[in-house]
């Protein structure tokens, strides 16, 4: 058996979980019969052709309109050259496919479609011919003892997952195509550098509209008309409104003849009063995005900055859930395994813990458990691993108390209020005053009170 990682890190974890001995002089782990290895890859380890490469003959590094568009009959990949101090990655896990044979073959880079695509373009380029009986290990779980023997247990055909690397590749040419072509197009047009990305060139003029709108922002002044009424030693204050709105143009006339009908009709009449309920529920749960803008906000961290530091929770300390996530919600079959770790992490944060509502976790509670919302992983959880504080930096504690704090407060209560509208008149002006009770603070846990 041959079982190929996208990283060393993770061919040691299960190296370590499997009891299989680090062999120094071929790079790998090997089992205790030496009739099976862990191998790992670091990285990408293939590219796609440049434009060059497919037609060296032609003077293609020179730019020019009329080569394009360029577009390959068919997308073809080169070895990356390794870097300095680092093993030839490919002629090891060529050398271990060798060795131990292609049957029983284990793809267990990261279980998602960047991962499954390095490990399709290394057997791939490697001819690798046991599609059929090669096996993926999958798992959003950190790599603990227990979770590698589990997912070895529950191997699953490896082109089950073979539409994860449809994706990756389709994704990667677009890229290339895109690219190569309009940052040429561009370029050429111009006569200066102009790299084109499909995302960095969206992304740029997103911020530069954005940028633009601050820069040419044109302030208005305004005013607001206000009465204050008092009752039961409670002050309320109504704001006066034209067409519901209660910022008003300073040379509004309606704004003077308001103030005259007020002085001559002091009489006020209560012409509306609507109250409703609205409810507010916990946050979902934190995928990589909302992690990074929420520690972004609140520490003033960098995106690679907490990114950094989920993939140390989730490697170094195992415990955290596979951090690279776009999902916010745990799939229909992990009922289970959120009660498994609520019922071990609410022992160890009984203040957290003690706002869950029992009654909603279930499977028909869509808005956490929901398959057809799951993408590669499910949303950042922490796992059964309890870290010791002691060794956290205080910014990995930080995002570990939040992950934990999000985790445990999804089923809270929700934060309700009463919202009380009430619309008066002097005369023909309108007056319109909005305000709220709290019912019950729920999730954000205070004590119920007034605003």
């Amino acid at each position: 058996m041959v079982i190929l990682t996208e990283k060393p890190s993770v061919a040691k974890s299960i190296g370590e979980a499997l009891n299989f001995t680090k062999d120094k002089n071929n790079n790998w782990y090997i089992s205790s019969d030496k009739q099976s290895c862990i191998v790992s890859a670091h990285g990408h380890l293939l590219e796609l052709y440049s434009p060059e490469d497919y037609a060296p003959e032609s003077n293609t590094k020179g730019w020019s309109l009329k080569q394009l568009p360029i577009i390959p009959t068919k997308m073809l990949y080169k070895k990356i050259p390794t870097e300095k101090g680092l093993p030839d990655s490919l002629s090891i896990i060529s050398n271990a496919l060798k060795t131990f044979g292609e049957d029983n073959f284990v793809l267990a880079t990261d279980a998602e479609r960047e991962g499954e695509l390095i490990g399709y373009l290394i057997m791939q380029h490697l001819n690798f011919s046991e599609w059929e009986s090669a096996k993926r290990f999958w798992t959003s779980e950190a790599l603990t003892k227990d979770v590698v023997c589990k997912e070895m247990k529950n191997l699953k055909p490896l082109l089950q997952y073979q539409h994860y690397r449809q994706a990756g590749l389709a994704r990667q040419h677009a890229d290339w195509l895109i690219g190569i072509n309009f940052t040429r197009l561009l370029s050429v047009q111009s006569n200066t550098l102009l790299p084109f990305g499909r995302v960095q060139t969206a992304v740029l003029g997103a911020i530069f509209i954005r940028e633009n709108s601050i820069l040419n922002f044109i302030p208005q002044k305004y005013i607001q008309l206000r009465i204050n009424a008092q009752k039961a030693n409670k002050t309320f204050s109504m704001f006066f409104t034209v067409d519901k709105e209660t910022r008003l143009n300073p040379d509004d006339k309606n704004i003077s003849e308001c103030i005259e009908h007020i002085k001559n009709n002091p009489k006020i009449i209560i012409t509306e009063i609507i109250t409703q309920e609205k409810k507010e529920n916990p946050p979902l749960l934190f995928d990589i995005t909302e992690l990074q803008k929420f520690c972004s906000d609140e520490y003033e961290f960098s995106p690679a900055k907490t990114l950094e530091i989920a993939q140390i929770l989730y490697e170094k300390y195992k415990c955290l859930s596979y951090p690279r996530t776009p999902s916010n919600v745990l799939g229909d079959d992990n009922v289970e395994l959120f009660k498994e770790k609520y019922n071990l992490l609410k022992n160890h944060y009984p203040q957290l813990a003690h706002m869950c509502a029992n009654e909603k976790i279930t499977v028909e509670n869509k808005r956490i458990f929901n398959s057809q919302k799951l993408t590669d992983h499910h949303a950042l959880i922490p796992t059964e691993q309890v870290p010791n504080y002691s060794k956290f930096s205080a910014d990995e504690q930080k995002i570990y108390n939040l992950i934990v704090s999000r985790f445990l407060g999804i089923f809270a209560q929700p934060y309700t209020v009463e919202e009380l509208r009430v619309v008066v008149t002097f005369d023909k002006d309108e007056f319109i005053f909005v305000g709220k009770k709290v019912l019950d603070y729920g999730w954000k846990n205070k004590d119920t009170s007034e605003e």
